[in-house]
């Protein structure tokens, strides 16, 4: 994907952080194990994006990774039973479309730390 329109808005930048550490959190939070090398990876993903922000000091970086893994944390806990819908589906379906997913999306509740942007050019 090419992001260089978007990563200029800070509340995009922060929910691509963010999102770096969903997959391996939902694994920790919902089937209570999850795979550290593909972490690993995210980690470093999410990484690079503190250094191109200008976040450089371990401890300032320590600090917003903690925040984000709460926000990681609670935005799943809040939509568990989505999660594990959809994860349903595509066990059954092996892949999903739009369509598939349109009517479920209405269930996803959003935190009030989970940021939202608007995609702006």
């Amino acid at each position: 994907l090419d992001l260089s329109a978007y990563k200029k808005q800070e509340n995009f930048k922060k929910w691509l952080m963010i999102n770096y550490l969903m997959g391996y959190r939902a694994d920790l939070l919902i089937n209570e194990l999850a795979n550290e090398v593909l972490f690993e990876n995210d980690k470093q993903c999410w990484h690079k994006c503190a250094k191109e922000d200008n976040i450089n000091s371990a401890e300032q970086k320590l600090v917003i990774f903690k925040q984000h893994t709460k926000i990681a944390d609670d935005f799943i806990k809040e939509n568990k039973a989505f999660i594990e819908e959809v994860a349903n589906m595509l066990i059954e379906k092996k892949s999903l479309i739009y369509e598939d997913l349109k009517n479920l999306l209405n269930n996803v509740r959003f935190t009030n730390e989970f940021p939202l942007f608007k995609i702006e050019e």
